[in-house]
């Protein structure tokens, strides 16, 4: 299935709008909104948007398409409009009232997140990742329960988002490298130097990961609990009935295929993230 068969083709218009920034603001609020509530009115997101971004939102003139209205609330609810229109949002009726309620697709919440960790840029909290890694696994190894598969699946996924973080400062780490070599000048390298890679990426990301004990520490335990998985037979057995039941595998073998998979997806990683 291709990606405009999942998503509106429109979808991304918001950014090719003259209002892309105030759109892209209130994307945010709405996040916001939908952290807040499981249900959301759109009175209560329309008040949202008109506290957050009131200024941008009366900053909008001579706009005879998109954001018409007069007053504050009336923007503000063309704003929920477009985000309507264009698939970022869907209306549901409500059964105990005469007010549609809104929700937010599976999709659009997942693309707005992208969008705010961009924008935001937050350091990574590496260590969380092997130590979550760490106590799923140790858990699961200590009970040998139902949940042994999801321990797993929370311990692959967990590696994954550590491996890319690292790709991801490793390139962070070389884009600076290159910026330092294209300054001509020297007090713009040592400006890149100093205010951008040393407290940027060197104080704030690189030096806690280098002086922090928490990979050293839960390495070995993680390689030793997997390893020994690797030839416990009635546990690999275990785990592929439990993700065949839980509907990620289609039969048997290829459950134990993919647990295998997954085992050594992230034993390669550990003995390898020196």
């Amino acid at each position: 299935m291709s990606l405009f068969q999942r998503v509106p083709e429109n979808l991304f218009t918001l950014f090719t709008s003259k209002h892309r920034d105030l759109y892209v603001e209130a994307l945010f609020t709405l996040l916001q909104c939908y952290r807040q509530e499981f249900s959301i009115r759109k009175n209560d997101l329309a008040a949202m948007l008109c506290h957050s971004l009131e200024n941008q939102i009366l900053n909008v003139t001579d706009d005879e398409e998109e954001l018409i209205g007069r007053t504050l609330s009336e923007r503000a609810h063309a704003i929920i409009r477009r985000f309507l229109n264009t698939g970022w949002l869907e209306s549901e009726p409500s059964a105990q009232s005469f007010e549609d309620y809104l929700t937010v697709p599976e999709y659009a919440v997942k693309l707005i997140k992208t969008l705010h960790e961009i924008a935001f840029d937050k350091p990574k909290e590496y260590n969380s990742f092997v130590h979550n890694t760490y106590v799923a696994l140790k858990s699961a190894n200590d009970e040998k329960d139902e949940y042994v598969y999801e321990a797993l699946l929370a311990a692959h996924r967990n590696t994954e988002e550590l491996i890319d973080s690292l790709r991801n400062l490793l390139n962070n780490m070389r884009k600076y490298y290159q910026q330092l070599q294209d300054q001509k000048k020297i007090k713009d390298l040592l400006a890149e130097h100093f205010e951008q890679y040393i407290s940027i990426v060197s104080e704030r990301v690189y030096h806690r990961i280098k002086t922090s004990d928490c990979v050293p520490r839960f390495r070995n335990k993680i390689l030793q609990i997997l390893k020994a998985w690797l030839i416990d037979y009635n546990l690999l057995e275990q785990i592929s009935d439990q993700m065949v039941q839980r509907g990620h595998s289609n039969n048997k073998q290829e459950a134990q295929f993919r647990v295998v998979e997954m085992i050594d997806y992230i034993m390669e990683a550990y003995d390898h993230i020196h």
